[in-house]
């Protein structure tokens, strides 16, 4: 729903034709914040008002009687009008059965900003815009979210994310944390914020920061009264400054040092054993071809096939076994093994064949 902010809805003049003459709407769930009670009750007041009675910024929450045969703007203006006043009712009807009865009492306190009254008959309604509008005033749901993604880039900050840069680290956390407090207050303390200002600044990669941050969170939890927020903020910035200054800041600790000589080995290890893989993989290739001697001929046995004999002996194009149909490859040869045989019905050898190696690749760089 939007609410109008300019213009007093019954054109005259040039624009007597014209049903309404409004500017500046804004949405009530998005924009709430931007508006006032008085901009919300201009607009309920002109929609409980008659035909042609214009908004104004002061009104009087009074209820007339809608003429909807009237012609022209005029009863165009009488149908928006109803159409408001029905779904305000029903909003309200929503909002009052949904909202807890402890909840209710509280809002019934304040029902004269939101209550219509007839002057002839006494009859009362109850606008649910408005109170709806004063329900997201108490709650401010996008304030809520704005902080949790503020807490979020608190819980988040590393010194990674801001180029290792100690004082940018820490004028953006502060920040952060500020607008926080100005959002919501008393919400997140200082304790809470020191939490995170000391894991932040532990995501270092220099060993003497890491001392300096170390001695800085003994002082914290032994609740030394000058380990402030401020003072944490300087001590590091300062370090920072002075490590920078003796081209100390760029050196890695002794644990990240051993971090990448691990890794160095590992990738090495990989390396040796994807070459002693591919060489033993060689090496049965050759055995296979080599000619298929027996245990008579140089004291070397025949390799002993993974597969039924039936697979290896021609007995046709097309053969049934095990349930279902082979057909017979030519094109699978080993050297003393076999020359043809017979693979599962549907079977392409040059498909087969690129797949097997494209799996070997995939085996290798593994």
């Amino acid at each position: 729903m939007r609410v109008p902010t300019g213009g007093n809805g019954v054109p005259t003049g040039t624009r007597a034709n014209a049903v309404t003459n409004f500017t500046g709407p804004k949405k009530l769930l998005d924009e709430y914040h931007t508006l006032t009670l008085k901009q919300v009750q201009s607009w309920a007041a002109y929609n409980w008002a008659g035909n042609d009675d214009p908004r104004v910024d002061d009104p009087t929450l009074e209820i007339k009687e809608l003429d909807l045969l009237a012609a022209d703007a005029s009863g165009k203006r009488a149908a928006s009008k109803q159409q408001y006043r029905i779904r305000s009712e029903l909003l309200y009807a929503i909002l009052n059965n949904t909202i807890e009865e402890n909840d209710l009492d509280l809002i019934a306190n304040e029902s004269d900003d939101y209550t219509f009254a007839d002057p002839l008959t006494g009859d009362q309604k109850r606008d649910g815009v408005i109170l709806l509008f004063k329900i997201l005033q108490d709650v401010k749901p996008s304030t809520v979210i704005d902080v949790q993604d503020l807490e979020n880039k608190l819980s988040e900050a590393t010194l990674q994310k801001y180029d290792n840069d100690v004082p940018k680290l820490m004028r953006e956390m502060e920040t952060i944390w500020k607008e926080i407090k100005r959002l919501k207050p008393n919400t997140y303390s200082d304790s809470r914020f020191l939490t995170q200002l000391f894991r932040a600044l532990e995501t270092t990669s220099n060993e003497s920061l890491e001392r300096t941050i170390e001695m800085l969170k003994d002082l914290w939890i032994l609740q030394d009264p000058k380990c402030t927020i401020p003072f944490v903020i300087q001590t590091a910035c300062t370090k920072y400054v002075n490590l920078v200054g003796a081209n100390k800041w760029n050196v890695t600790s002794a644990k990240d040092t051993k971090i990448i000589a691990l890794t160095t080995a590992l990738n090495d290890h990989k390396k040796k054993f994807n070459e002693l893989k591919s060489k033993v993989e060689s090496g049965n290739k050759n055995d296979a071809n080599s000619g298929g001697n027996d245990s008579g001929k140089g004291g070397k046995k025949k390799p002993k096939l993974k597969m039924p004999d039936w697979r290896t002996k021609f007995v046709g194009k097309t053969t049934n076994q095990e349930g279902k149909k082979w057909v017979w490859c030519k094109e699978h040869k080993a050297k003393g093994l076999f020359d043809g045989l017979y693979m599962p019905d549907g079977h392409n050898h040059a498909e087969w064949k690129k797949e097997k190696n494209v799996r070997l690749a995939e085996w290798k760089e593994q």
